[in-house]
């Protein structure tokens, strides 16, 4: 039998877990950039352009597509749907 160490385990999960924070797939980045187009709404449109670039953000500043606050100005948000904006 093959023994595998703990740290080994502990930060291969941690990886994998910090990479589907930082990253959207390219199925989801496609689907993003299709409804985009197709959106008839000013509304609609700003809001999936918004998740386009909070999908930029995380995986560029390596911080979590879903929930963050980042005091000082680059994004603010908690939550799922948050709008991350650089001021």
């Amino acid at each position: 039998m093959r023994e595998v160490s703990v740290e080994q385990v502990t930060t291969t999960i941690v990886g994998l877990c910090m990479e589907a924070n930082y990253f959207l797939g390219d199925d989801m980045l496609t689907a993003l950039e299709k409804t985009v187009a197709m959106e008839e709404s000013p509304t609609g449109r700003t809001i999936l352009e918004q998740l386009q670039e909070n999908a930029t953000i995380a995986a560029t500043d390596r911080v979590s597509i879903l929930s963050g606050y980042r005091i000082g100005g680059h994004f603010f948000g908690i939550g799922a749907g948050s709008a991350y904006h650089r001021w």
